[in-house]
């Protein structure tokens, strides 16, 4: 692909679709033929798919070359991945974990402990996270649906996984609830252990579902970046109901003087690539 060209993957029409940013019309690749497929990268020029098989369980990992020739089909064991995924609704949308080094990637069912690290398309390691004592049992989730999870964890008080994870060379920042709130947390793989973020200086946090705390943006190929969607009409409201004055970013927000037939609001954030922490 050219530097003015992306690529996106709809759900929708089971379609890769080219688009260039000179051009209104793109091109789309009919995918039918692969059957149910979930999370798509594009990871080295090479194209990567989480697919289903006939149970619905995401137990696949194809990847494809840059003229669409089938390179390898990984299967995963399936003690690692969600039986049921009618559990979790709509909400499981990423799989796949770029690293920093562009040298292979984390893999991840999203609702599930474990961390696949491969390396060249090799599996080098299975990391199992440790959120606390009171993480949820998942195997309790017998409702059929996504709410379920978020009662029992509401109900009892537990911490569960989210549908977020951050890729960084020594940890992962992780997005996980906590009865009902969401969170994140900092996962050491030296030392094994998950430790709980409460605060990030300059965070983007006045606007909903786009603050860095609860990581609820769209993960992109590249890693360290996040992408969040925001209709113009939502957008104009939120700016209607905060009021926060001396506040950089709406500031800049409400400069831009955006219209309700406006095209919707990307927002592009990332996360440092040189991070020091403290450890407690």
């Amino acid at each position: 692909m050219s530097k003015d060209e992306f690529v996106l993957y709809s759900s929708a029409t089971n379609k890769l679709v080219y688009q260039k940013f000179s051009e209104q019309l793109g091109q789309d690749l009919n995918l039918d033929t692969l059957g149910p497929l979930k999370d798509f990268k594009l990871l080295n020029g090479n194209y990567y798919f989480a697919r289903e098989n006939e149970s619905k369980t995401t137990n696949q990992i194809l990847v494809f070359d840059s003229d669409f020739e089938l390179l390898e089909e990984i299967k995963l064991d399936e003690k690692f991945l969600s039986q049921d995924q009618s559990k979790y609704g709509m909400g499981k949308e990423n799989y796949f974990f770029p690293k920093w080094d562009g040298k292979g990637f984390y893999f991840s069912d999203v609702e599930n402990p474990h961390f696949l690290d491969f390396e060249n398309d090799l599996l080098k390691t299975i990391y199992r996270v440790r959120l606390s004592e009171r993480e949820i049992d998942y195997s309790k989730i017998s409702t059929g649906s996504d709410q379920g999870r978020l009662n029992l964890a509401r109900s009892q008080n537990l911490t569960y996984f989210a549908n977020a994870v951050q890729v960084h060379p020594d940890f992962l920042f992780i997005g996980y609830g906590d009865g009902p709130i969401s969170k994140m947390a900092i996962w050491d793989k030296k030392s094994d252990i998950a430790y709980p973020v409460e605060k990030i200086e300059n965070d983007f946090a006045v606007l909903p579902n786009i603050n860095s705390i609860g990581m609820s943006a769209g993960l992109t190929a590249q890693p360290g970046f996040y992408i969040f969607m925001l209709e113009a009409p939502m957008l104009i409201d939120v700016l209607e109901r905060i009021d926060e004055k001396d506040n950089v970013y709406l500031k800049k927000l409400r400069a831009l003087n955006i219209q309700k037939d406006d095209n919707p609001i990307l927002f592009i954030y990332r996360f440092k690539q040189s991070v020091n922490l403290k450890w407690p």
